[in-house]
């Protein structure tokens, strides 16, 4: 049992796919994403991404965005690919858990599943056209949770509260 005034682990490890977001450099939207590796009841965190462009100089904040006839920057690696490569680096093997801030487009879905292979399941913060990925992880059999909007406050209260309580 979680103690009520600590983040559940869907939080906990969807914290670090918000943080990540912050480093994306499109211009168009930023996205986090952090993988974990469930292994005898335990939950570890093997990896995490955000988009970005492969060359700084290359990147949407220097030259722009470069969108494809779906309305998606090609500019970019996806943070769901960035995150899923470095997994894969760790840990070749195991069973894997996906915390995206927003709904994966189906290319980052198939990468992830050619990747990591055994994906139980991907948690999603903002779904963005979620139709495509609900399809996907249904045909799949990967479970998709979209978690609810209160997730960033109760992260931000939680963190002001343990403040609040340190003593150094």
């Amino acid at each position: 049992m979680t103690h009520p005034s600590l983040p559940t682990p869907e939080r906990y490890f969807m914290s670090f796919a918000q943080n990540a977001k912050s480093l994306g450099n499109c211009l168009r939207i930023q996205v986090g994403c952090a993988v974990t590796r469930t292994e005898g009841g335990k939950e570890t965190l093997v990896g995490v991404g955000y988009n970005t462009s492969p060359d700084e100089d290359c990147s949407c904040l220097h030259v722009g965005c470069m969108l494809n006839d779906k309305g998606r920057c090609t500019r970019t690696i996806h943070a769901e690919v960035n995150a899923s490569n470095d997994a894969k680096k760790a840990y070749p093997n195991g069973k894997f858990r996906v915390y995206v801030t927003i709904s994966p487009c189906v290319p980052c879905l198939e990468h992830m599943k050619d990747t990591l292979g055994n994906i139980e399941r991907i948690y999603v913060l903002h779904p963005y056209r979620p139709s495509e990925s609900r399809e996907w992880c249904k045909a799949q059999g990967v479970d998709l949770v979209e978690l609810d909007e209160e997730i960033q406050p109760k992260i931000n209260a939680v963190t002001a509260e343990e403040g609040k309580h340190d003593s150094r």
